[in-house]
């Protein structure tokens, strides 16, 4: 039996209702320590000299979004494909695989509307809580 790291974990959870919470918790876990959120809509970053940046407008973090959060929910949604691409016996099972990879892909496409990103982003602010 393959386990399962943190970050696969949260993703797949998405894949049962995928709401503004789980997505953001994904979100979370894939850009932790890499983010902090002070409160009134000030953000930073962490620069690759380790320094705190203020990140105006959430720039840095909806790039992030759109490129590092939805290759995770790619790259899970292509494991089950590939899953349900080796699965020979039991046609159930693969079906059940191809609807989490598509269920994943929907997700991805809704990563790259910001307006759906400034929604994840009012759902995460708690978990970025530098207070």
């Amino acid at each position: 039996m393959e386990t399962l790291n943190i970050v696969d974990q949260y993703i797949d959870c998405c894949i049962i209702n995928g709401s503004h919470y789980d997505i953001s918790l994904a979100t979370v876990e894939i850009l932790k320590n890499k983010y902090k959120y002070t409160g009134n809509n000030i953000w930073y970053y962490l620069s690759e000299n380790q320094e705190w940046v203020l990140d105006d407008k959430q720039v840095n973090l909806k790039n992030d979004i759109k490129t590092k959060v939805c290759n995770a929910f790619i790259q899970r949604s292509l494991y089950w494909d590939n899953k349900a691409s080796e699965i020979t016996n039991d046609i159930n099972l693969s079906i059940d695989f191809k609807f989490r990879s598509n269920k994943l892909l929907t997700i991805c496409s809704k990563l790259k509307d910001d307006k759906y990103i400034l929604t994840i982003i009012k759902e995460s602010k708690s978990f970025f809580n530098d207070k």
